[in-house]
C-alpha cells in the first residue's frame, strides 16, 4: 500500500525535475561550452558567437550559416552552437555533415547530439552515439535515459540508469526522479517506491 503523501511528494518532485531536464537537454552549448571550457572562449570570438547563438534562437538558420560561413575563425563553442542549430530546426543531414568536420569535437559536441537526436526521435542514433563516445558526463547519461523512458522502453532505461558511474560524476536529482517516474507511469509502482527509497537525501 503507497500512502498518499508520497505520491503527492514524488509528484512535486517530478514537477520540479522535469523543468530541470528539459533545461539540460536544452542548454546552450555555447554557454556550456564556455562555462567548462573557458580557455576555448576567445574574446575576439565571444560576441560573435552570442549573435549565432541569437540566430538559432530566433529559428533563423540561414542567416546563422551565413554568419557561420563568414567567420574566418571558429572555436568549438561555434562548432557545437551551428550543431544544435540545425538540430533544433529539424536539419539532422546537415548537423551530421558538420560534425563530420569539426577538428576536433568534443564530450559538448556529442551531447549536443545525443540529446538532439533523442529530442527528435531517434533514440537508435542517439544510442548508437552514446555507445561510441569514449566519455560522458551526467548530460550524456540524463539524456538518453530519459529518451528511452519517454519511449516507454523502462527495462533499457533501468538497465543503463544502473551502469552510470557513482561518485562525482554519477547519478543525481534527476537522474533518480526520471526513473522512478518513468517506473511509476508505467504502473510498476512497487518498484518505483523501492527505487525512490534508494534515493540519496
Amino acid at each position: 500500500m503507497f500512502c498518499a503523501s508520497w505520491c503527492v511528494h514524488l509528484l512535486k518532485r517530478i514537477r520540479t525535475v522535469s523543468l530541470n531536464l528539459n533545461s539540460s537537454l536544452n542548454l546552450s552549448t555555447q554557454a556550456l561550452s564556455t562555462q567548462c571550457q573557458p580557455s576555448l572562449a576567445l574574446p575576439y570570438l565571444k560576441p560573435l558567437n552570442s549573435k549565432l547563438s541569437s540566430f538559432i534562437k530566433s529559428g533563423l538558420v540561414e542567416e546563422a550559416e551565413d554568419l557561420f560561413d563568414e567567420m574566418t575563425d571558429r572555436n568549438i563553442v561555434t562548432w557545437n552552437t551551428m550543431i544544435n542549430g540545425y538540430f533544433k530546426n529539424g536539419q539532422k543531414e546537415k548537423a551530421f555533415s558538420l560534425l563530420g568536420s569539426i577538428p576536433k569535437p568534443d564530450i559538448y559536441t556529442y551531447n549536443t547530439v545525443t540529446s538532439g537526436l533523442v529530442q527528435g526521435g531517434d533514440l537508435f542514433g542517439a544510442r548508437k552515439v552514446f555507445d561510441k563516445m569514449d566519455a560522458r558526463d551526467i548530460v550524456t547519461w540524463n539524456s538518453i535515459i530519459a529518451g528511452y523512458v519517454h519511449k516507454g522502453i523502462i527495462d533499457e532505461a533501468m538497465q543503463l540508469f544502473h551502469e552510470m558511474p557513482v561518485g562525482m560524476r554519477g547519478k543525481d536529482t534527476v537522474s533518480w526522479i526520471v526513473m522512478v517516474s518513468g517506473l511509476a507511469k508505467e504502473g510498476r509502482l512497487i518498484e518505483a517506491h523501492k527505487l525512490y527509497e534508494q534515493m540519496p537525501v
